[in-house]
Order: structure tokens, then sequence, then C-alpha cells
């Protein structure tokens, strides 16, 4: 793992879908509730089928 950062463009966030506030609340529940979160996460992606079970697992 590395410690540098990497700062955004002021153009990369012209075009995001978040803002600071809203990225760390959802930071905030997948971290405290992560099986719904990613449960809801995957109502927002495509999939050719949708999956019957999630599990969320810490490695």
């Amino acid at each position: 793992m590395t410690d540098t950062i990497y700062p955004v463009s002021e153009q990369a966030k012209k075009h995001t879908h978040l803002n600071k506030v809203q990225y760390l609340e959802m930071y905030q529940q997948s971290v405290a509730f992560p099986d719904s979160f990613w449960a809801e996460q995957a109502k927002v992606l495509d999939w050719y089928k949708f999956p019957k079970k999630l599990k969320y697992i810490i490695q």
C-alpha cells in the first residue's frame, strides 16, 4: 500500500455524481451496514442475472 495522495482535478470534480459529504455518508453506511449497503448498490448496476445471494466478506 502507498501513502501517495493524488489530487482530484477540477474537471473530474465537475463530472462527479457525489460531493464530499455524500461520499462520506455512503462510506459510513458501507462500514456500519455492509450487507444492506451493498444490496442497495447492486440495484444500481446492470446485471446479466441479478444475484440471489449477497454476502460481504472482509479480507
